[in-house]
């Protein structure tokens, strides 16, 4: 079993425990994914305006092997009655996830 493997099955479990969200994934040609367990994330976002100014971002990370394929920019997201839009797709590739950052539709 190499460190890969090991990594790979640690993330998984550590995904499993801290997945607080089952989201929908609606991508803009193909069929919609229900019920995808999500982490739901709040990052610091990066400052546009200079020193003293706060930007948070909002997003889920969804492990690689829950969806088919790359989710795409544009994409809905429904989280309970929230509708949202992915702006930013991050790859996670350490924990064998998709980091998807969303504005509110």
């Amino acid at each position: 079993m190499s460190w890969a493997d090991v990594a790979g099955a640690a993330a998984a479990d550590i995904h499993s425990a801290f997945a607080d969200a089952e989201i929908s994934i609606e991508p803009k040609a193909s069929a919609a994914i229900v019920g995808v367990a999500a982490v739901e994330v709040d990052y610091q976002g990066d400052d546009p305006m200079g020193y003293g100014k706060s930007v948070r971002q909002h997003g889920y990370e969804v492990r690689k092997a829950d969806v088919p394929e790359k989710p795409a920019n544009g994409a809905k997201i429904v989280h309970g009655s929230a509708i949202y839009r992915v702006i930013e797709v991050r790859d996670g590739r350490d924990v064998g996830a998709w980091m998807l950052m969303v504005e509110d539709e």
